[in-house]
């Protein structure tokens, strides 16, 4: 069971963890919504998942429980602040691009990144919160993997699932889907190098 209840205890000399896993939950019901809607791709997937992201972005940063207790590391700082950078060089070229809704659009896609980054980053989860949201996700993308296989083997006519020999089932678009299922093998990966997994 990916939340068991050994989470929501204090141990000795350590801290709860009940807040984090309160605040990724919400995130890990977005993948899994995205898993199984195109990745999320239609602006009227993606906005709703972006105004929560920025509300729990906004929870992380403006609450201390979640901040203060284990700070992040110098190299997720780092990669905050230069994800940052990116964002707001992303809103600064609206000003000069050829089609403006098409540049703020990618714009408000970066802010929702970055916004999932400050909740992963910012809150600096504990590692066992880490291991259970890397086990949940991988658990997430393979059931959406099994589904692929499934519509392929469902399928009268499997090759309209295929362009060019690659695969456009799962997300619709193949480079979308090779990222997808890699970044599900990653995080089983992970998951897989704790001996309770």
């Amino acid at each position: 069971m990916l939340l068991r209840m050994d989470w929501f205890r204090d141990e000795p000399g350590t801290r709860a963890v009940a807040p984090h896993v309160l605040v990724l939950m919400p995130l890990g019901a977005l993948v899994a919504w995205w898993a199984f809607d195109e990745g999320g791709y239609q602006p009227v997937d993606w906005q709703p998942g972006a105004v929560l992201a920025l509300l729990l972005a906004a929870l992380v940063v403006c609450t201390p429980t979640l901040r203060v207790a284990r700070r992040p590391t110098r190299r997720g700082l780092v990669a905050l602040g230069a994800f940052a950078l990116y964002t707001a060089w992303s809103y600064a070229s609206v000003g000069w691009a050829g089609s403006t809704g098409t540049a703020l659009e990618g714009s408000h896609r970066c802010a929702l990144l970055l916004a999932a980054m400050v909740v992963t980053c910012g809150a600096a989860p504990p590692p066992k919160v880490l291991w259970g949201a890397a086990t949940f996700v991988a658990g997430v993308i393979g059931l959406a993997a099994l589904v692929t296989l499934r519509r392929i083997d469902a399928a009268d006519a499997a090759l309209g699932l295929f362009l060019d020999g690659r695969l456009l089932a799962g997300l619709g678009y193949f480079n979308a889907d090779a990222a997808f299922f890699t970044t599900g093998a990653l995080l089983a990966c992970v998951a897989a190098s704790q001996r309770r997994t």
